[in-house]
């Protein structure tokens, strides 16, 4: 299955916490940056662009590990000894399978 493959390839291991639960799972994520045209300006001369965050989890992961993502919920992705900290913000629309995508907005990073 392509989508398999993809999420192998490119996830990185992850930690999700959830601030009720306060306790952390491992997890495994993919990250994906999207930039959108939102407008142009009153002249036309420029566009505006906004950029969104998604966090993609496994959703054969999530159901072996009993894990429902909520918002809120924080996601901690090691970068090579940075770490990038996502907090979740809606659960996009289920696209298949094997994606479970969440928008999220990206907090300040942590050097390990």
């Amino acid at each position: 299955m392509a989508r398999r493959a993809v999420h192998s390839a490119l996830a990185a291991p992850a930690s999700y916490r959830h601030t009720e639960a306060g306790v952390e799972f491992p997890v495994t994520v993919r990250h994906r940056g999207k930039i959108e045209e939102v407008g142009t300006s009153g002249n036309n001369y420029a566009r505006l662009l906004a950029s969104q965050d998604y966090i993609i989890f496994d959703a054969e992961e999530l159901e072996r590990e009993g894990l429902t993502p909520r918002a809120k919920g924080r996601v901690e992705i090691d970068m090579d000894g940075t770490i990038l900290v996502f907090v979740l913000e809606a659960a996009e629309p289920i696209t298949g399978p094997v994606d479970r995508p969440w928008r999220a907005t990206q907090a300040k990073a942590k050097a390990v």
